[in-house]
């Protein structure tokens, strides 16, 4: 509007620019270009005429800084699976609840997940392959949807994540994890060092990354032993050949050496 505050004076004019829908910026997907740094600017033509007819031209210009998307990580994407049987051997979580995502005035258009693997990732790891034991090399894929944990050329355990989100931790049963502590059946063994990165890409095609640690660990099988009934033995007094008996107390066993298998008895 255009108001005089005394007759004669000049002439004060107000405007009022509202957005009602997203704009469509020029640097979609640059790191950094959002806010201050991707604007768009409107130029509005202004034409004043007085009471004679007298007319002067000038604009205004109207910038509009671009919305990106924000993307923040929480803890807890925890995962555990055992090696005490295959209905144990996979677990899963959707990585999209450790978010915090706020997409902006553009509205998301996506997201994309991807492992990492950090420094010093499956560092010291060991698996028990046919009764020998082997150092663990921990891969990415160039898909950057798989890590796959390899001792003696065979994949022991990996982790995936899909298109929606969702991660896998599985075991394969091609061997088994050697576990530090052997006073303890049932330890866990963190796997350290892999992560997800979540990538949120806005209307205009601004994006934004953070990446979520995973809490990995796969618990250790120990072995099981029962004895059975029926280990008996009779000698006779009534000569030398019949003086001694025996029997192999292995028969009158039952043992389930677990996914480590078996070392030894005593």
């Amino acid at each position: 509007g255009a108001t005089q505050e005394t007759p004669g004076g000049p002439w004060k004019i107000e405007y009022t620019y509202k957005l009602t829908g997203q704009q469509a910026h020029k640097n979609k997907g640059s790191a950094g270009a959002v806010g201050e740094k991707d604007p768009l600017s409107d130029s509005i033509n202004i034409t004043v005429t007085d009471a004679t007819g007298d007319m002067t031209t000038g604009s205004l210009t109207v910038t509009v800084h671009d919305d990106g998307p924000k993307i923040g990580a929480l803890e807890g994407a925890s995962m555990k699976v055992d090696e005490s049987g295959e209905a144990s051997y996979q677990a899963k979580v959707d990585i999209n609840d450790f978010l915090t995502v706020a997409a902006g005035a553009d509205g998301e258009a996506g997201r994309t997940y991807k492992l990492t693997l950090g420094e010093g990732a499956g560092e010291d790891l060991k698996a028990i392959v046919d009764g020998q034991v082997y150092d663990i090399e921990l891969t990415l894929n160039g898909e950057g949807n798989k890590v796959s944990g390899t001792a003696d050329g065979k994949e022991i355990f990996y982790v995936s994540v899909d298109e929606k989100g969702e991660v896998y931790l599985s075991l394969t049963g091609n061997g088994s994890l050697k576990h530090l502590d052997d006073t303890s059946v049932d330890e866990g063994l963190k796997l350290e060092g892999i992560g997800v990165q979540v990538t949120v890409k806005d209307g205009d095609g601004d994006e934004a990354s953070t990446n979520v640690d995973l809490d990995l660990s796969i618990k250790d099988d120990g072995p099981a032993i029962g004895a059975l009934g029926g280990a008996s033995m009779e000698v006779d007094e009534s000569g030398e050949a019949s003086y001694q008996a025996k029997v192999d107390i292995n028969d009158f066993l039952t043992v389930d050496a677990g996914a480590d298998g078996e070392a030894g008895r005593t």
